[in-house]
């Protein structure tokens, strides 16, 4: 009896504290100068650091000339996974900051916001 007690109160604030953390690599990325008409390929890298299953629920670029892609949507403690972002810079000119809003389940952190930045040059 004393034995599965111990068990129940050392096993059980394992349980109850386990949760998902999202930590990034970096939350921006300055892609410098491109030409008008590119599409950048831009990642975000990050890792699991908690002691939950992390969810990925949904990732929503700031506009239309931005997507976002993500093999899967689950990852274990110490599992990494990366967002690729694609921004097609046609229609730009000049200095440009777009975001992507990630939802995970993760409860100190269940929206984060990555930013990419740059120069767009017109050239003739």
């Amino acid at each position: 009896m004393k034995k599965s007690l111990f068990i129940a109160l050392w096993v059980l604030p394992a349980v109850l504290f386990a949760k998902p953390t999202i930590k990034f690599t970096s939350l921006n990325n300055d892609f410098g100068e491109t030409t008008v008409g590119k599409t950048l390929d831009i990642n975000f890298e990050f890792t699991n650091v908690g002691s939950d299953v992390l969810y990925i629920k949904n990732i929503i670029p700031s506009c239309g000339c931005t997507t976002a892609e993500l093999k899967k949507k689950e990852y274990r403690p110490g599992e990494k996974g990366t967002i690729t972002v694609k921004f097609n810079t046609s229609g730009y000119n000049g200095r440009v900051v777009k975001t992507i809003t990630v939802m995970t389940s993760d409860p100190d952190s269940p929206e984060m916001r990555l930013t990419l930045s740059g120069t767009v040059i017109v050239k003739d």
